[in-house]
């Protein structure tokens, strides 16, 4: 592709301007599209940005060839007339033309830039979500979902007091109706609470719960590394799980989104 020195109709106009030499050729690759072979500047001018306003729609890159005449007369010009300057240009602004580019996928400026679109985008739903009013959930939903609040106050709970390793193990004993021994004196993790599992029942269905466990476990550490307040957040978006539920799926889709 021809390297490109001016972008915009302004721009490769005022290019013109500064050859100082009032007949010119507009080429389209080899093809000669229109021409001004008078010896006045401003006429020229004022042809070319007629000429370019009727083609402003299109994002192809143009050459416009200058023509010094002898004596002060009219040029001949045609498609194989040796010029005495050019340069390229496109129509479009830089910053429309990369980003064209980066559409097509030229490069990975667009992708950055959607990416940031995305995650500010995410960030204003999540706000407007939060202050929208508690509505109403029906009556039918009250008591699945008041299970789903008590399973998860009951694990916020157990993160937040891991010096009662009591409170995950009667959790798992009632969300998975399984024997579960009890982890030894001390902080209890994820990790223990699976072991216990493994050793109580070898079903492959509670084998796949404590992979399940193992997998909660590792992101919750992870989290804590970067997220101060975790377990605050955790506690919210809990509230909002179990009060509001189809604002919980809108977050949730945001996630997989992301």
């Amino acid at each position: 592709m021809a390297s490109v020195q001016f972008y915009g109709k302004e721009k490769a106009i005022e290019a013109y301007e500064n050859c100082d030499v009032p007949a010119w050729g507009l080429f389209s690759g080899k093809q000669l599209l229109c021409k001004y072979t008078g010896i006045d500047i401003n006429e020229g001018k004022t042809l070319l940005d007629t000429f370019l306003e009727k083609i402003e729609a299109s994002n192809a890159t143009y050459t416009l060839k200058v023509f010094e005449s002898e004596g002060n007369k009219p040029v001949k010009i045609k498609e194989k007339t040796e010029c005495d300057s050019s340069f390229n240009f496109k129509l479009d602004s830089e910053e429309v033309y990369l980003d064209r580019q980066e559409q097509r996928g030229y490069g990975g400026r667009f992708l950055q830039s959607e990416l940031s679109k995305t995650l500010t985008g995410i960030n204003e739903r999540l706000k407007k979500i939060e202050e929208q009013p508690v509505e109403e959930e029906p009556e039918e939903d009250n008591f699945q979902e008041s299970i789903g609040k008590a399973i998860q106050q009951s694990i916020i709970g157990a993160i937040q007091n891991p010096e009662q390793p009591n409170l995950l193990v009667d959790l798992l004993k009632g969300v998975l109706n399984v024997p579960v021994s009890k982890p030894a004196i001390g902080n209890v993790r994820l990790t223990g609470a699976i072991a216990g599992l493994e050793t109580g029942n070898s079903n492959a269905s509670v084998k796949e719960k404590g992979d399940k466990l193992q997998r909660l476990g590792d992101a919750i550490d992870i989290l804590e590394l970067h997220d101060p307040k975790l377990v605050e957040h955790l506690e919210k978006l809990a509230k909002i799980a179990a009060t509001q539920k189809e604002r919980f799926q809108q977050i949730i889709t945001m996630f997989d989104l992301a």
